[in-house]
């Protein structure tokens, strides 16, 4: 039996961990690429320019996490705690003061909402990525964002 759950689980493709530090990533994309999307349809094109780089920063970090290499994942933690710190920052400081000359495809209204819960959201992941088991495991042993299966 132990026979059997080492080969199934060698190569690490396959555990538990890889599956959860995956999801975590996947996370990042999707919502990276949708807060930038809502600060351009709210027409607040510097903060989107500063968050397309952060973006990017953070894509970076991850695919060295991907490849054996732990201590990027406290980077990674790092620039999202940076993140949601720039995002509290915001709203705090600069949105009470942002007047458009037109108004934006989306309404102001809504630009609180979502990102205290962009904000929110990064802070949790950035603790994940820092105290998981998971996550260290993973990046410890490294692995492939998609997992494709060795030909037969």
């Amino acid at each position: 039996m132990l026979d059997l759950q080492r080969q199934k689980y060698a190569n690490g493709e396959t555990s538990g961990s890889v599956v959860f530090t995956r999801r975590l990533i996947f996370g990042q994309i999707v919502s990276g690429l949708l807060a930038l999307a809502l600060l351009v349809f709210h027409e607040c094109f510097g903060p989107a320019a500063w968050v397309g780089a952060w973006y990017l920063i953070s894509l970076i970090l991850i695919i060295i996490t991907m490849k054996q290499q732990s201590w990027a994942r406290f980077l990674v933690a790092l620039i999202f705690t940076a993140g949601a710190g720039a995002g509290f920052y915001g709203l705090i400081w600069l949105l009470p003061a942002y007047r458009p000359a037109q108004a934006p495809l989306l309404p102001l209204s809504i630009l609180p909402l979502w990102v205290t819960l962009f904000s929110l959201a990064y802070v949790g992941a950035a603790y994940l990525w820092a105290v998981s088991k998971r996550v260290k495991r993973a990046s410890e042993r490294g692995f492939n964002l998609l997992d494709t299966p060795a030909p037969y």
